[in-house]
């Protein structure tokens, strides 16, 4: 496979159509697009640039999120129990770098009463 240099990458992209740059995008899974299209920004800074679906509850809460059964809020009653924590209740928009530090733990959402 030859290589291409970033020159090279550089003018041709700038020879791309709007239409020719969203099909060269990767295909987005059904839980980033319905995350996305609901929130629309990110849930924290507003921003609607570099927005990805977040967990609320993370993989690594797996047992936890079963034994409290979580999985009877989810909009996608379909979901096989391996991947039941994917639905979009389970989710929000946030920017990429707000989505690293909420990953790593320095802030949390709490729900507002009333």
């Amino acid at each position: 496979m030859a290589m291409t240099s970033p020159q090279a990458c550089i003018q041709t992209s700038s020879l791309l159509t709007d239409d020719d740059a969203l099909e060269m995008l990767p295909p987005a899974s059904n839980f980033t697009v319905g995350t996305l299209a609901r929130d629309r920004s990110c849930r924290v800074t507003h921003d609607v640039d570099g927005i990805e679906a977040a967990l609320i509850c993370p993989v690594e809460e797996k047992t936890w999120f079963f034994e409290n059964e979580m999985s009877v809020y989810n909009v996608n009653d379909i979901l096989s129990p391996h991947i039941a924590m994917n639905d979009i209740l389970n989710a929000v928009a946030l920017r990429a770098d707000v989505h690293k530090i909420f990953d790593d733990e320095k802030f949390v959402f709490v729900p507002k009463d009333g």
